[in-house]
């Protein structure tokens, strides 16, 4: 029934656009972040490969290293960057969630 009624109105196809929306601005956020974690990634890796290398450390200080090149690309806080992201994009579903509403009340 609900769906007849979205169709009378003319607002089946604004609630695809924003299901169509809201999964692309969800795969480029999931991209973008992989992306970045993929080239921290690489840095780190890199890096301690080459302090090892260059040094041969012992273990204490490989782990102190590693903890160092933490700090340094600033992943200590990935898990809140990422909770900020999560939260931003509950915000704009809500608003376009919202959006849709005001348009169905106006009909």
């Amino acid at each position: 029934m609900k769906n007849l009624i979205l169709k009378w109105l003319g607002l089946d196809g604004v609630l695809a656009q924003i299901d169509v929306l809201e999964d692309r601005i969800e795969g480029d956020i999931r991209r973008e972040v992989q992306h970045q974690l993929d080239d921290v990634k690489y840095d780190i890796q890199s890096e301690v490969k080459y302090e090892l290398e260059d040094d041969f450390l012992s273990e204490d200080d490989a782990i102190s290293k590693f903890e160092e090149v933490l700090e340094d690309n600033n992943l200590l806080d990935v898990s809140d960057k990422m909770q900020r992201v999560d939260d931003r994009m509950t915000e704009l579903v809500a608003g376009y969630r919202l959006e849709v509403q005001l348009v169905k009340e106006d009909f």
